[in-house]
């Protein structure tokens, strides 16, 4: 789905919204809504927070951190961090540097044999994720490179914010791509 929208200043811009992946199980969430968002306010970074075997949570970043932006974190119950020792969970960020941004993302996505729903059905989640910049630098694999393998990039667009599911875990994602058209 694409839109165009006119921004005072910014000239026309191209929103893109691509499909959602992973399960339906967490509860839902939109940092543009959430983190009250400015207009073109795009990802600068990612926390993350994994082990051997899944993504276990992951934290968008969208400006310069400081002690009055709050630290959201999608998985993980929302407080990641409490839960290193016991799942022995590993801990990076992965920022831009000055205009470096996100313009390619690399997931995967399956299932685990200890996450069922109410009718024990397998629950699909977000397994691993990598990304990629406008700078050509690539992340490492947060997570596992298990399930269905999904790529994710726009020729010109930039990661805008993300939207999704999460509880536990990373249950869905959903990105929002941005490219500006200068008039």
């Amino acid at each position: 789905m694409q839109h165009l929208i006119n921004l005072f200043f910014f000239g026309t811009v191209r929103i893109r919204h691509c499909c959602p992946h992973g399960g339906p199980s967490g509860g839902q969430f939109n940092d543009l809504e959430y983190l009250k968002l400015g207009p073109m306010a795009s990802c600068i970074g990612v926390e993350l927070f994994w082990n051997s075997e899944l993504l276990f949570a992951i934290r968008f970043i969208y400006q310069q951190e400081n002690s009055s932006i709050p630290e959201i974190y999608r998985g993980g119950d929302g407080k990641p961090s409490k839960n290193i020792q016991e799942y022995s969970l590993h801990n990076e960020k992965f920022i831009m540097n000055g205009s470096e941004r996100i313009d390619k993302i690399t997931w995967y996505k399956g299932t685990n044999i200890w996450r069922y729903n109410r009718d024990g059905d397998l629950i699909e989640f977000v397994l691993g994720i990598q990304f990629h910049t406008t700078f050509g630098r690539t992340s490492v694999l947060y997570g596992i490179s298990k399930g269905a393998m999904y790529e994710e990039s726009y020729e010109g667009y930039i990661l805008g914010y993300a939207t999704g599911r999460s509880g536990l875990l990373v249950d869905m994602l959903q990105f929002v791509w941005y490219h500006q058209v200068v008039v």
